[in-house]
């Protein structure tokens, strides 16, 4: 699963519930505060109101996984941007772009020790390649750029299902509850690089994108280096 149990369906579906009964209400109906043990209220809660709250609950889960996926990709693609520029800027020679890719990719897809990686991208010591890579400093910028993008995102989902002035008072805590998931994927992230299995990949949800980031970065690179220069 991509996103846990716990906070998939106990803060989200806190989101879902919300919309749900607003749109109950906007549509002329109301949210019964009778008994549901009542004989007349039983085929309306097992038939099509069921069906139809479940959709759209199922509906709301599918597209926020969807846009989790989607926000964690374009922040990834961002900051990693926004690094090699600032390699760029410096322009010295064991500190460019290849070296902070192969660094990236050669931790988190292959499993290698820092130690390991130093050689391979003209360093001599492992806490060279620590200060290089600033992992710490990374996976924060991700989470910032992260919390943007999807905060963005939900919202704009949120408002298939509710209306304007609905998705203003849900906001503020749209963007708590978002902010707690992120956080989740990060601490996943960094209990990983703490204690990863040597010279295999790395499995969370981060390292996956991100590894999948580097093989494209590194196919786009390959395919233009092969294009003749006119």
């Amino acid at each position: 699963r991509i996103i846990s149990p716990e906070l998939l369906l106990g803060k989200l579906q806190e989101i879902a519930t919300q919309i749900r009964r607003y749109r109950i209400i906007s549509q002329g109906g109301y949210v019964p505060e009778v008994s549901l043990d009542k004989p007349e209220i039983q085929p309306m809660l097992e038939g099509s109101q069921a069906t139809y709250n479940n959709e759209d609950e199922n509906k709301f889960i599918q597209l926020y996984q969807d846009k989790l996926i989607e926000s964690l990709d374009v922040a990834i693609s961002q900051v990693i941007d926004e690094y090699i520029t600032k390699l760029q800027r410096k322009a010295t020679t064991n500190k460019n772009e290849t070296s902070l890719l192969t660094a990236l990719q050669l931790f988190h897809c292959q499993g290698q020790a820092m130690s390991q990686i130093a050689p391979q991208i003209g360093f001599k010591k492992q806490y060279e390649v620590t200060r290089f890579l600033k992992l710490n400093e990374f996976r924060a910028d991700i989470r910032q750029k992260l919390l943007i993008n999807l905060s963005a995102r939900v919202v704009e989902i949120a408002g298939y299902f509710t209306s304007y002035q609905r998705l203003e008072d849900l906001d503020q805590k749209i963007e708590l509850i978002l902010d707690e998931q992120i956080l989740s994927v990060i601490q996943e992230a960094e209990s990983e690089a703490k204690s990863p299995v040597r010279n295999k990949a790395f499995c969370s949800l981060f390292a996956r994108r991100l590894c999948r980031y580097l093989e494209e970065k590194n196919a786009l690179n390959k395919i233009a280096l092969e294009i003749p220069t006119r």
